[in-house]
């Protein structure tokens, strides 16, 4: 199934071109999560639904050792978090989350620079792998609010 989310990156000069085809949303649940996730290298992202239906950002992330399944269940486990008011967040709303699969060690560097100047604009980004001077950013589907 994963084969179809895959990261795709095309290469022109010094420019990486990535085209990210994250998965459906799909309710977060550790146990869905258990069942559907791989547990291989890539990237996710997690919302919160409000009392209007609205979807919000939550998390984040690129995902190497122990691959997707795992840092995706611990970011939606209430006892991983410390932070009182994402603590309430994981508590008292329905989360969702999507995924893509990377396996290039590479990719994920550039793609975790990419999302936090996107993402977090304020933040300084982790170290892009060096290997571009420019890195572009296509995907499918768009939810808003990362983007």
């Amino acid at each position: 199934m994963h084969e179809n989310y895959r990261v795709v990156l095309v290469i022109r000069g010094d420019q990486a071109f990535f085209r990210v085809p994250w998965t459906p949303l799909r309710l977060a649940d550790r146990h869905d999560i258990a069942l559907q996730v791989p547990s291989v290298a890539g990237l996710f992202q997690i919302f919160w639904e409000d009392g209007r239906k609205r979807l919000h950002p939550f998390a984040s992330d690129t995902a190497w050792y122990g691959g997707v399944r795992t840092k995706l269940a611990e970011a939606i486990d209430v006892d991983h978090e410390h932070d009182p008011a994402r603590k309430k967040i994981l508590e008292e709303h329905r989360l969702f989350y999507r995924y893509a699969v990377c396996e290039s060690w590479n990719d994920l560097q550039d793609l975790g620079c990419l999302y936090t100047m996107i993402e977090q604009p304020q933040k300084t980004p982790p170290a892009s792998s060096g290997r571009f001077k420019t890195l572009h950013l296509s995907e499918n589907p768009v939810v808003l609010g990362f983007q």
